[in-house]
């Protein structure tokens, strides 16, 4: 990859990019005796009779048009400060993305549809976001590319390195000034900033980047943005811009699991072991009659919405009588179809939430929380157990509502009778919602009490 300084060496660049004059020259040489139009000259005089408009019009020849696109997107290739991501184009890309799953491979085709028509006429922003390994350098390079063949001057530079070099022009040994360094980036036509989020920014280093994409937001110059981050954790003054849609389009390449890298969300591989249908035993703690057809009833239960999860169950009856088994059951059989189930132990979550707020927090409230209300398939379990306060309770609710409304896969584990009224009346009625939902009591000794069988 060239230098600032030999990048800026050639600016500014002429609209028209019309290569030098030396170079027109050389590459007249190279062509000589190649051309049986213009016989290496490079240019042919139209056959016009005298008064004719066009008589003794000199006009560049086929070869020549030819010669001087190439040396255009020669330069355009250094101005773009690509260097060895140049290899990347729309046709080198695998339009799916990596993933096996073919709902996410139809996502990713529909957001590369979006950035492929983006790439015929950049206007306007372009967000591409999500998780590691997505592909967003890729496509962002791609799309840099498209710029050069379409002979449109993009910049593409990784964000950190940005702010470094913006840093290192205060140098005395620097090769170009800051002034030329911030105007670049200020005013060339497509801008790619790669990275966006990775940056360990000082005040100063925040402000100079906020003066970049404010300039190129109030003036509505093309801007490519990749960031690893979740929208939500952007900073506010960026999240206001990206938030205009009239100006700016996003696109997620990979949706963000959080609860798989949260240890509140996964699931240990001893309780799989452990708990799942195979294991559960209908025998129980020596039932009586009505007891083993309870037993009986959930374990149907949670197998039919193991097997198509929608809607809500919610398993409720005293201690140690096979809720959470179940609900683990329900997990490891969707994992063996390579659906993540977030399960949440409710006191716990709840002391999570809250430790988000803490000022060495490495995950934002809103990630964390957003993760639990959007999870594909979420377990509460013990619902009822966790310390009771205003917060605790609203922070249920909203989990509770924003999943009864969108009617997303949600099992709970209760020792609450939530058929009968009650405190927290306003998650009672929508766990107990017939039109979402169904609400299943097991009756049966307590498993613990005497240890029978494969439980």
């Amino acid at each position: 990859m060239e230098k600032f300084g030999e990048i800026l060496s050639n600016m500014p660049i002429d609209p028209s990019l019309k290569v030098k004059k030396s170079k027109l020259e050389k590459s007249q040489n190279e062509l000589s005796n190649e051309c049986i139009i213009c016989e290496g000259r490079g240019w042919i005089s139209l056959d016009k009779p005298i008064g004719d408009p066009n008589f003794g019009q000199i006009n560049p020849c086929k070869c020549r048009e030819e010669n001087i696109d190439s040396e255009k997107k020669s330069q355009l290739l250094r101005y773009s400060n690509l260097g060895h991501l140049s290899r990347f184009t729309f046709k080198t890309l695998n339009t799916q993305g990596l993933s096996k799953d073919r709902s996410e491979q139809e996502a990713y085709e529909k957001s590369f549809e979006i950035i492929k028509n983006y790439s015929e006429n950049p206007n306007g922003w372009l967000i591409i976001s999500g998780d590691h390994g997505s592909g967003k350098t890729h496509i962002a390079a791609a799309l840099t590319s498209e710029c050069i063949k379409n002979n449109t001057p993009a910049f593409f530079i990784y964000v950190p390195d940005l702010l470094d070099h913006l840093r290192s022009t205060f140098s005395p040994a620097s090769e170009i000034t800051f002034s030329d360094m911030f105007e670049l980036v200020l005013e060339t036509p497509v801008l790619v900033l790669d990275g966006l989020g990775t940056q360990n920014s000082s005040s100063w280093a925040q402000e100079k980047l906020d003066q970049i994409l404010n300039h190129r937001y109030n003036t509505q110059l093309a801007t490519i943005i990749t960031t690893s981050n979740p929208i939500s954790e952007l900073d506010s003054q960026i999240r206001s811009k990206i938030n205009n849609l009239d100006l700016c389009k996003t696109v997620i390449l990979k949706p963000w699991d959080i609860s798989k890298n949260l240890r509140q969300g996964n699931i240990d591989p001893e309780l799989f072991k452990r708990m799942n249908f195979k294991s559960f035993n209908f025998r129980g703690n020596n039932p009586r009659a009505h007891e083993a057809i309870s037993l009986e009833m959930a374990f149907k239960a949670a197998k039919e919405f193991a097997q198509d999860p929608h809607g809500w169950l919610t398993l409720f009856g005293n201690t140690g009588v096979g809720k959470t088994h179940l609900a683990i059951s329900i997990a490891e059989f969707r994992k063996q179809k390579n659906q993540f189930t977030y399960f949440a132990f409710v006191p716990d979550l709840l002391d999570h939430l809250r430790n988000t707020f803490a000022p060495d927090s490495k995950l934002a409230y809103d990630t964390v929380f957003d993760s639990v209300k959007n999870s594909e398939l979420l377990i509460l379990d013990d619902l009822g157990r966790e310390r009771s306060s205003p917060w605790a309770e609203e922070k249920l609710f909203q989990i509770i509502a924003h999943r009864h409304n969108g009617r997303m896969p949600t099992i709970i584990t209760t020792m609450i009778d939530f058929t009968e009224d009650g405190p927290l009346q306003h998650i009672r009625s929508r766990v107990r919602d017939p039109w979402v939902g169904s609400c299943l009591r097991i009756e049966a000794p307590d498993y613990r009490s005497k240890y029978i069988g494969k439980y």
